[in-house]
């Protein structure tokens, strides 16, 4: 189905120029926004519901640039044989984006939509996929966040699943980023606050210094910074040298999973209750 999102262009700049903040509305509960470089392509994953219900309605939009979504819903729930339920985290690796949705991780052509597979976690006791990364050995790593655990995907090995870690302390974690210098993955524990540091064998560490309310979103800026969103506070934070925090954007309401475009010096921020996307360039 072909639809316009209405979006608000703040400026008199396309979206691709700096200095300018963006806002798209038309969303239903968008949970994350992704961009894919190569066809210069913004993907959203939309809950459209309940956020651990399988009702089968959850939906992709694909927007270009401009703001025009050239297929509002790109991927849908209940259209072409295809389950969609609640779609949170997603990634791009090649050709394919991946979305978690509650207990199942599934696999798209992200150019055409099509349905590749499929990877079941139920198996493993997943009860609420969230947050997805990907370190540089081709492993995939997913949280659970009612479940408290991560999960470990190796797409070398046929998408091979297994658990890395279930512990009470990993805080029922949402977003999650693989940081290549540390070989460790920083994680966003919502339902303790805070940040912690998992190791690749499954050993939990945390940032003392760094006590956030619901953080969700995790993402690096162009200084190697985190970039930190808080879904209670209604905000984005940057946190330098693991230790300084401070606001970069407040004001929002319900932001959810951040992305850091580096073509742009820009944060694009899904904004779960208003159904929005913004954009917010850093200096």
């Amino acid at each position: 189905m072909r639809r316009l999102v209405n979006f608000l262009l703040m400026g008199a700049c396309l979206f691709p120029c700096t200095g300018f903040a963006v806002e798209w509305s038309g969303f239903k509960s968008p949970n994350h926004v992704i961009y894919d470089p190569s066809t210069r392509t913004h993907y959203i994953s939309n809950i459209n519901g309940k956020w651990n219900f399988k009702d089968n309605n959850g939906f992709i939009s694909k927007v270009h640039p401009e703001g025009k979504s050239t297929n509002h819903q790109f991927i849908r729930g209940g259209q072409d044989n295809i389950q969609l339920h609640a779609p949170k985290g997603m990634l791009i690796f090649k050709n394919e984006l991946f979305v978690a949705d509650i207990d199942t991780l599934r696999r798209f052509d992200k150019n055409t939509g099509k349905l590749l597979g499929t990877i079941d976690l139920k198996v493993l006791g997943a009860r609420s996929l969230n947050g997805i990364t990907l370190d540089g050995q081709g492993i995939l790593y997913v949280s659970d966040t009612l479940g408290n655990a991560i999960y470990k995907i190796n797409m070398r090995k046929s998408f091979q699943v297994t658990r890395l870690v279930r512990s009470r302390n990993l805080g029922q974690p949402s977003g999650i980023l693989y940081d290549h210098s540390l070989k460790k993955l920083f994680v966003a524990a919502w339902g303790t606050g805070g940040l912690l540091l998992v190791d690749r064998k499954g050993k939990i560490g945390s940032l003392p210094t760094v006590k956030l309310k619901t953080p969700d979103g995790i993402a690096r800026d162009r200084e190697g910074n985190l970039l930190v969103s808080s879904y209670s506070w209604g905000a984005v934070y940057r946190i330098i040298d693991l230790s300084r925090v401070e606001v970069v954007k407040g004001k929002l309401r319900t932001p959810a999973k951040i992305y850091f475009d580096y073509s742009t010096n820009r944060i694009l921020i899904p904004l779960v209750r208003p159904g929005k996307v913004v954009t917010h360039a850093l200096n």
